[in-house]
């Protein structure tokens, strides 16, 4: 049996060593004493059920607050487990709002030490004539902090305003209080947390869930890390600006107001009628179709979520968002054309024609019944292929 290395640590190991005398880990099987992959929870070799005492995962799921002050040079720092940071945030706030207490980190690795792993951080009491004494500095009020635990109002009382004005920007808001304001990464079932602790969780949503963390990418929001995501200086700034709003006002109604009074205003020196015909033969443009439903993305924010290359994958874009996002009953040519003509998109010269093109060439649709134009299954998987993208 020869020496090895500790997977974990990388401390060099006797030959009779089973465990890491450094981090704990378990190197070799008690059983057999054959050496264990890393990160398995059973041998390999015996199936002996590995001793969980320290593993990669327990070390790196630790986080720092390190807060100074000058000119007096004050530090705070406090490092704290994922587990510990769920009730960090009450803790902070209460400190804060007092200010006699301040927050001191554990001076060993709580993984390390079994004494510790309960004790992350430690709440101390502050000398209540820090503050009054002429050389010592007033007590410290980061203002990172404060914004997090005070500022903001909680989840719940967000959905009951309605300010965000889609579901991207529900995402983003959900993005904002996941990842602790900003400074931590955070995951998809951290998302679908929030989604149940404002009580908007349904299935529809969670299915464009793929499609609005692209949107939110792209837009330089959000960036993919290992194991999770990020929220970017935009994105940060994007949440507190929803945050900010004193009621529910979906940001595209003032644009779609304005259109309407447009339109209104031109009705008597523009004899037509006030239904738009449109460039491509036999279609005309279907005004009263609602692409800012709430609580559902909007026609624009739904495209931006996937990259067409031709007309044909356009079309199934506008009917899947029609049928499965808007649940219009029948879907016509018309209502292809008005997602066209709505995108500012350049519009097939005959919409009818170029639509029965991609039924026969794709079978992505079914025009079957011209007056309520499917989806078909082919559609739906080439769908779900683009939302696993």
């Amino acid at each position: 049996m020869s020496s090895i290395y500790c997977y974990n640590c990388s401390n060099q190991l006797s030959e009779r060593a089973k465990f890491c005398g450094s981090c704990r880990t378990q190197v070799r099987c008690k059983e057999c004493a054959a050496e264990l992959e890393p990160d398995n929870d059973f041998c390999i070799e015996c199936a002996a059920e590995v001793t969980k005492l320290a593993r990669a995962s327990d070390i790196q799921n630790f986080n720092t607050i390190s807060i100074r002050e000058t000119p007096s040079e004050r530090h705070i720092e406090a490092k704290f487990s994922n587990e510990v940071g769920k009730d960090l945030t009450g803790i902070l706030r209460d400190a804060m709002i007092s200010n006699k207490t301040t927050i001191e980190a554990p001076k060993t690795n709580a993984a390390a030490n079994s004494e510790t792993e309960d004790a992350d951080y430690q709440v101390i009491e502050k000398d209540p004539q820090l503050a009054e004494g002429s050389n010592n500095p007033s007590p410290i009020k980061p203002a990172s902090i404060i914004d997090s635990v005070a500022q903001y109002p909680d989840i719940l009382n967000i959905a009951m305003k309605a300010l965000p004005a889609s579901e991207v920007e529900w995402i983003l808001v959900y993005s904002f209080y996941a990842s602790s304001f900003g400074t931590i990464i955070f995951s998809r079932e951290d998302i679908i947390a929030k989604y149940d602790e404002s009580r908007r969780r349904t299935t529809s949503r969670l299915s464009n869930y793929a499609v609005n963390i692209k949107s939110l990418v792209r837009d330089g929001k959000l960036s993919i890390l290992n194991g999770g995501y990020s929220i970017l200086d935009a994105g940060i700034a994007s949440a507190k600006e929803i945050l900010s709003r004193t009621k529910g006002s979906p940001q595209h109604s003032s644009s779609r107001k304005a259109k309407e009074s447009s339109v209104e205003k031109n009705k008597d020196i523009t004899p037509k009628s006030t239904k738009k015909v449109g460039k491509s033969a036999g279609v005309k443009r279907l005004n009263e179709i609602d692409f800012h439903p709430e609580g559902k993305d909007s026609l624009e924010d739904f495209f931006k979520g996937y990259t067409p290359k031709n007309d044909f994958e356009r079309i199934l874009l506008f009917v899947y968002y029609m049928k499965e996002v808007l649940r219009i009953d029948a879907v016509t040519y018309d209502h292809i054309y008005t997602c066209f003509d709505t995108l500012d998109l350049k519009t097939p010269l005959n919409v009818p024609q170029i639509t029965r093109n991609s039924a026969s060439a794709e079978g992505w649709i079914d025009l079957t019944d011209s007056k309520n134009i499917q989806v078909t299954v082919n559609g739906k998987n080439e769908m779900r292929k683009w939302n696993a993208k």
